[in-house]
């Protein structure tokens, strides 16, 4: 009762800064009250500090959702700090902690770290059966995700499917679990080649969640997009992007990162198939995004410049080429992006 009366307190003392007299206003926005929230999360609960370690991992989710990946990783790094401070190594909430961690640590690029602390989790989940096994699967596919954005591709597509089998054997009805693993499963596929399997999976996982009406619907709509792309329909791809940004943008907003996927997905295919006239906005506007969203470093921002100069060398423009040629120095670019974890 006292940490739910504490938490209350805080949420209501933070949902004031919005007060159009004594706060930042009737107009302040959600990241504006987060980061009254996490400026002030601290000293409110110096002496709290499992309480402080808990909204400090909801405010991490919270930004991570919003797309402020630095921020997150901040929060969630000092919650997971707290916890282990605490002595709280095997219980649910770090386990938690760690796997949204990973994620967020998966999605800025940083792999190895990322791996790490998902088999930590996984580790930690092995130790607390009171953890729901829901939990620990999204933990494995999450796993799985990486794997496959690292190229072993072989255990991820082998991990995919046991999580599906698992998805058929426990719901009587498809549900969103399964649609996402299905998406995850087909993007496998394509990177190993089989097209025609990974393109029947991602209609079946788009079906599902058109019927649940999930805002993940169009982002598999832009993975299939790639898809038939890939197999050499470029026309009937294009309908299928144009549909996927919009359904994108309505769902998760304009500067998303799977908004801005999609867009450099689809100038990817028209690259591909020597339309680098209506390639090259989409590839900028996606360069640029990214850029902002996940940094000129991040595997999915590269790829893109990597496709920048490869348009700009093919259409005799090699001096436009070299603003994004620079940051690829060194290093192998990695996985597609752009699907959803669960």
């Amino acid at each position: 009762a006292s940490r739910a009366r504490a938490i209350n307190g805080f949420l209501q003392e933070t949902l004031a800064s919005a007060d159009p007299v004594d706060g930042q206003g009737r107009d302040a926005t959600v990241v504006e009250v987060l980061d009254e929230a996490a400026s002030r999360v601290g000293e409110a609960f110096e002496e709290q500090p499992a309480v402080e370690a808990e909204i400090r991992g909801t405010i991490g989710q919270t930004y991570y959702r919003l797309g402020r990946f630095e921020d997150a990783e901040r929060q969630l790094r000092t919650s997971l700090q707290i916890q282990r401070d605490l002595g709280d190594e095997d219980n649910v909430r770090t386990f938690e902690t760690l796997v949204h961690l990973a994620v967020t640590l998966h999605d800025r690029g940083r792999f190895a770290e990322a791996e790490s602390l998902y088999r930590k989790a996984l580790e930690v989940a092995g130790e607390a059966p009171e953890l729901e096994p829901a939990s620990r699967t999204a933990a494995l596919n999450n796993l799985a995700l990486l794997l496959s954005d690292q190229g072993q591709l072989e255990e991820a597509e082998r991990i995919f499917r046991t999580i599906i089998e698992q998805d058929r054997a426990t719901s009587a009805e498809p549900g969103p679990d399964l649609a996402i693993d299905l998406n995850n499963l087909a993007r496998v596929l394509r990177s190993r080649g089989r097209l025609e399997e990974a393109e029947g999976v991602f209609r079946e996982s788009l079906a599902i969640l058109r019927d649940l009406q999930h805002p993940y619907a169009p982002i598999v709509m832009g993975n299939l997009a790639a898809t038939v792309c890939a197999s050499g329909e470029p026309s009937q791809a294009d309908p299928m992007f144009e549909s996927a940004l919009s359904g994108a943008r309505d769902a998760l907003g304009e500067a998303h990162s799977e908004v801005v996927a999609i867009r450099g997905k689809h100038g990817e295919c028209l690259l591909k198939h020597d339309r680098p006239d209506r390639a090259e906005p989409l590839l900028l506007e996606a360069h640029h995004g990214l850029t902002l969203a996940l940094g000129d470093r991040h595997p999915r921002t590269r790829k893109l410049a990597a496709l920048l100069v490869e348009l700009y060398e093919t259409t005799g423009r090699a001096g436009e080429a070299i603003p994004y040629r620079d940051p690829l120095a060194g290093d192998a670019l990695s996985g597609d992006g752009g699907s959803p974890a669960s």
